[in-house]
């Protein structure tokens, strides 16, 4: 049986010291491939999912600006996006979406995020 993790965000602090070794377990335990989710801490740095995939070939990327931050959202957010959605280790685009939860952005702000970060997916063909 072949296990992928389809959701991991190892570049948060909490794993700073252990990083590498909680990536050697989850490879000793069978998992073979992992997806970086690339929301980072915001929209500044959209590239951080990027850099784990491309240390590590059993890991791939997805780049996004959580709906969390989407008030933090530039144009040049949107620029940097469709850049990255051409690397070829970035698989998706994510985590996106709307968080009506926790309103920590506007809610009129999410859609409009969100609407042009799918505009960012369907043109880069990483819709599914």
């Amino acid at each position: 049986m072949k296990l992928v993790d389809s959701h991991c965000h190892l570049d948060d602090a909490q794993f700073e010291n252990d990083r590498e070794q909680v990536m050697e377990r989850a490879l000793a335990a069978g998992v073979e491939t992992m997806m970086a989710i690339g929301t980072g801490d915001g929209p500044a740095d959209l590239e951080t999912a990027v850099r784990q995939a491309d240390r590590h070939s059993f890991m791939y990327a997805t780049i996004g600006v959580h709906p969390h931050d989407a008030a933090k959202a530039t144009a040049d957010s949107f620029v940097r996006l469709r850049d990255l959605a051409a690397h070829p280790k970035v698989l998706a685009i994510g985590e996106i979406g709307l968080d009506y939860h926790y309103d920590y952005s506007p809610r009129d702000v999410q859609r409009s995020v969100f609407e042009k970060q799918l505009e960012v997916a369907a043109d880069a063909g990483k819709l599914s």
